[in-house]
């Protein structure tokens, strides 16, 4: 018959092995989980980039703007900035021929859907990598200059600096829980890029629904009231202009038209100036007629070309002015 102390020295062996088998099992586990997370990081960012032209532009000019400056005995430099009127309404490998001919290295940084706050938070963390050209030329219209709105998700991974979640929340007036999802998106790219995976996908499987959605779905949204757009442009630009003169650099702002005469194009140039900000507008509002966009914001080709012959030799006069002031 086993004695009790025996029993008791099998239970106990036992009891000590459970332990070490559960971490065993745990560590498995977790390696698993993190596998699958670095899978979907890897296979989201390569989807993404590869299954879209823009995001593909996106993440390369994101690449190419760290340490963006003027390099000792080299050119001068301007960064163009801002939303997809950048993309589709300035030619811009003319352009930058254009200005590498005056003297200049221009580069160029494409983020879809933003507006003002995206960028003006954009901007620190742009600092913060050691882009800090001799110009920066922000490409907005005059609601995207007023409104507080911003691009979500994408912003947050291209743009946003994970300690600027607190004013960042404040500034665009969201939920913790959306703050939350922000902070996710800064740091991971399937959570970042998520909604413009979904964006792929369904043009994959509906060809043609760009084209749907454009019928459908205005872009440009109901421009604010001027006094509302006269106050904020001129408050915000006066505070970029601080913030970039503070690096030693000078602030250029481009309003490319719109199909909507009364975008108050005229009230954000009265701003913007007495914001002490240098401003373009090759274009005047309503000098366009509608067939001349594509979607009642974006201009297509033909307008694109008169947009970008009018604005370079502007933009070389602006920008060779600031650079002598």
């Amino acid at each position: 018959m086993p004695s009790s102390i025996s029993n008791s020295k099998k239970i106990g062996a036992a009891l000590l092995g459970k332990p070490t088998n559960f971490i065993r099992a745990s560590l498995i586990l977790l390696l698993i989980l993190v596998a699958v997370v670095l899978g979907l990081e890897w296979t989201s960012l390569t989807v993404a980039t590869h299954s879209s032209r823009i995001l593909s532009r996106s993440a390369r000019e994101r690449e190419e703007v760290k340490g963006f400056r003027r390099k000792p005995g080299g050119p001068k430099t301007v960064l163009l900035y801002g939303n997809s009127l950048l993309l589709e309404d300035v030619e811009f490998p003319r352009l930058h021929d254009q200005l590498q001919s005056g003297g200049w290295d221009a580069r160029s940084l494409v983020v879809v859907q933003t507006s003002y706050l995206d960028w003006h938070f954009g901007m620190r963390r742009l600092f913060d990598e050691g882009c800090n050209p001799d110009v920066y030329v922000m490409i907005l219209t005059p609601t995207q200059m007023a409104v507080d709105g911003y691009a979500g998700s994408i912003f947050a991974y291209y743009l946003m600096r994970g300690q600027d979640i607190f004013e960042v929340a404040s500034a665009t007036h969201i939920h913790p829980t959306e703050a939350a999802g922000l902070l996710f998106a800064r740091y991971s790219s399937f959570y970042g890029l998520r909604a413009d995976l979904r964006k792929n996908l369904l043009r994959y499987f509906i060809p043609g629904l760009n084209e749907l959605r454009a019928h459908l779905i205005p872009l440009a949204i109901k421009p604010p009231p001027a006094d509302l757009v006269s106050r904020e442009v001129e408050k915000r630009m006066r505070e970029e202009r601080a913030n970039i003169e503070q690096r030693g650099a000078k602030l250029v702002v481009v309003i490319p038209p719109v199909a909507d005469p009364n975008d108050h194009s005229d009230v954000a140039i009265q701003a913007c100036q007495r914001a002490g900000v240098a401003v373009l507008a090759p274009v005047s509002a309503g000098e366009f007629s509608p067939d001349m966009f594509t979607d009642g914001f974006h201009m297509g080709q033909a307008g694109a070309k008169i947009f970008t012959d009018r604005l370079i030799p502007e933009l070389l006069k602006k920008i060779n002015n600031q650079e002598t002031q």
